[in-house]
């Protein structure tokens, strides 16, 4: 995991955190694994949780898709020949 830290007035604030896909730990949001996932079936299983629960969509600033409300951006990785997913979870106050 990495913390990330913003200084608004001179002290650090944690602002996000960033979990890595090759290292964990797992999380999940709604029963999906967000951690270490393949970047095209999450983004599958991430449109079928919206559309059955008619929650609205958003994209992430990567371009993934969630329903409105959760402050992550879901990212890729390489993990040898493939890429796996990662997330940094961000404070309201942190734009990603």
């Amino acid at each position: 995991m990495t913390a990330h830290y913003w200084y608004p007035e001179g002290l650090p604030v944690l602002g996000a955190v960033t979990v890595h896909g090759r290292t964990g730990p797992q999380i999940t949001h709604a029963g999906i694994p967000l951690i270490g996932a393949t970047p095209s079936r999450l983004d599958e299983a991430m449109f079928q949780h919206i559309e059955n629960h008619d929650l609205g969509l958003l994209f992430t600033p990567s371009g993934s898709p969630i329903p409105p409300g959760l402050q992550f951006d879901i990212n890729a990785t390489r993990a040898g020949d493939t890429a796996i997913s990662e997330v940094t979870f961000a404070s309201a106050d942190w734009e990603l």
